[in-house]
């Protein structure tokens, strides 16, 4: 990966990840989206319907039969959004890795070609060392807020007033 020398914004973040490894990226956006979406609106529909055909059953308006789908359904639900956090963590190790492949002999290259003067005076070494310690990370870091960010109103619980009855 060539890095251009320019004044980097917060979105080159995101396109960097992609650039470095754009299936995990896509891979990554639609677990989020699946995870936020599970955490909320299934998870809800769900509980909605094992809580609405117990009561039925209770009330002997339905066999005891007729419990074991709801509550297969909730089961699932649960599954798919406890292991999709996992998988969530696999992929951003896999970006992260796919990252240290691409910068790193960038970041070599920068390092080689730095004048020996500022190697030496202590003040500007110590602010390269402070800027380009751990590029990686402060890449990982952003596209993580920037998921957080996008995710949030995925996961705020509306679906209870949009759907009260369902």
């Amino acid at each position: 990966m060539l890095l251009v020398k320019k004044s980097y914004k917060p979105f080159d973040v995101l396109r960097l990840v992609f650039v470095a490894s754009p299936i995990c990226a896509v891979l990554h956006i639609f677990l989020s989206v699946t995870q936020a979406v599970m955490s909320t609106a299934a998870m809800v529909l769900v509980t909605a319907r094992f809580v609405d055909t117990a009561t039925d059953i209770l009330q002997s308006e339905r066999t005891h039969d007729e419990i074991y789908m709801p509550l297969f359904l909730l089961l699932l639900v649960l599954g798919v959004f406890t292991t999709i956090g996992a998988v969530v963590q696999l992929i951003a190790s896999r970006i992260n890795l796919h990252l240290q492949r691409a910068l790193r002999p960038a970041l070599v290259d920068i390092h080689a070609a730095l004048d020996f003067r500022h190697i030496e005076n202590a003040k500007s070494w110590e602010l390269i060392s402070r800027v380009s310690r751990d590029p990686v990370g402060l890449l990982m870091g952003g596209f993580s807020a920037f998921m957080q960010l996008w995710m949030q109103p995925l996961e705020m619980p509306i679906w209870g007033t949009v759907c009260p009855r369902c």
